[in-house]
């Protein structure tokens, strides 16, 4: 019985410290996913033979898709911020323990 309250304390723990990283994480990759199809549209937009010959609609479709990487790129450097944080908590948690 000892050992299982311990372990159970130990996930706890674990998940309290690490538990908002996970989440954050997780929130991000969701994210990145939206930004990465919102590109997959945009870039079928501006293959559009009626889009590439109309000059405003092409303009409006590659300020969008930069606008739109801008956001894929920022949060894919906080991704990878996010998980080495995750990480690092996790590798504390685990020494904590030994």
């Amino acid at each position: 019985k000892e050992r299982k309250r311990r372990e159970a304390e130990e996930r706890n723990r674990r998940s309290k410290h690490a538990g908002p990283l996970q989440q954050q994480q997780d929130e991000l990759e969701e994210t990145i996913a939206a930004h990465e199809m919102q590109l997959a549209v945009l870039a079928k937009r501006l293959e559009d033979p009626a889009v590439y010959g109309d000059a405003a609609a092409n303009q409006a479709a590659v300020a969008q898709y930069a606008e739109v990487k801008a956001l894929l790129d920022a949060d894919t450097t906080a991704w990878e911020e996010a998980s080495v944080r995750l990480e690092a908590a996790k590798q504390a948690l685990q020494d904590a323990a030994s």
